[in-house]
């Protein structure tokens, strides 16, 4: 059973990550790559979203799901940077 503070901050790391990838100076990524993590980035707010405003979900899996999400659109990011480099 994951504890909700560590979820949260796991989320937030993996953010800061993504914006370190993102703002490399001469980085050139693959649009496939970029469109597949933006994709998961909107559905991981989406989910925080859900948290946020319905009383009635389980936050624990929605945790989970979300922290798998920015997992992906990391390595997405990483794969996308390596295929320009």
């Amino acid at each position: 059973m994951s504890d909700y503070r560590s979820d949260v901050f796991y989320i937030q790391q993996k953010a800061n990550e993504v914006l370190r990838l993102l703002l490399k100076d001469g980085v050139m990524y693959d649009t496939a790559q970029l469109k597949c993590a933006t994709e998961q980035l909107a559905r991981a707010i989406y989910d925080l979203t859900v948290i946020s405003a319905i009383e009635k979900v389980d936050a624990e899996t929605t945790l989970q799901a979300t922290k798998a999400k920015m997992h992906i659109v990391c390595n997405l990011l990483e794969k996308a940077k390596a295929a320009h480099s």
